[in-house]
Order: structure tokens, then C-alpha cells, then sequence
């Protein structure tokens, strides 16, 4: 009763890559299911939930306005794929319901690793 449990939190910049629809049978068939999104080197790629109804209404008018943009996603580690070749991301979340207009340039693996890495052991 008296533990407190604390959970490391890090967001990151992604490349929304396509959109992926809701599988068949559920609330989201033929909408907006979540965003594939990639790291700017490639070596991380990652789902992540639509964050809200009306930002799904927003995908679904326009798709392909997200394509290219960034977004930051928030997350609590890095994975590894089944076959080693790419990495994810832990329980990803959108953080803002919109792209960012601010940013052209996704994070690298690298810089992710080093976020995630001074989260843990500040400079």
C-alpha cells in the first residue's frame, strides 16, 4: 500500500507513413484504426492509436494530408521486432491530436535512444 509505481515516459518526433483502417467487425471498420509511423533513419517504425473520435473524423476527410507529417508520440520503451531487424515503440500514444507544423524532421533512432537514455541517467 505504501509503494508508489513510476513509469518512465518519453516522447518522440515520428513520420506518419500511412493510415492504417479498423480491422473488420469493430467500432472502426473502414475508418482510420491508428498511423503507421517511422523513425527519419528507417530503423524504428511503429502503430499507434488514433488518439480521439474527432481526430479520427479529421483522418478520415483528409488521409492524405498526414502522410509525410510529424507527430509526437509518447511512449514508456523501445522494443525490438520478432525477426531483430526493426525496433518499436512500448504502449505509443499520440501526445497532441493534430501533426506538428513546427517540424519537418523526424528523430533518428539514435536521438530516441538517447532520449530514452537521459530520461533514465540525467546529464
Amino acid at each position: 500500500k505504501m509503494q508508489v509505481k513510476m513509469k518512465l515516459e518519453v516522447d518522440v518526433d515520428l513520420r506518419v507513413v500511412t493510415i492504417i483502417p479498423g480491422r473488420d467487425g469493430t467500432k472502426n471498420e473502414g475508418r482510420a484504426g491508428s498511423i503507421r509511423c517511422k523513425s527519419e533513419c528507417g530503423k524504428l517504425d511503429v502503430d499507434v492509436a488514433v488518439k480521439n473520435e474527432a481526430l479520427r473524423d479529421k483522418i478520415d476527410e483528409e488521409p492524405h494530408d498526414w502522410y509525410g507529417r510529424i507527430i509526437t508520440v509518447r511512449a514508456n520503451g523501445i522494443t525490438k521486432s520478432v525477426d531483430y531487424r526493426n525496433h518499436s515503440l512500448f504502449l505509443p500514444r499520440m501526445v497532441e491530436d493534430c501533426y506538428r507544423l513546427d517540424k519537418t524532421k523526424a528523430d533518428s533512432l539514435s536521438e530516441i535512444v538517447a532520449q530514452f537514455n537521459s530520461a533514465v541517467k540525467p546529464a
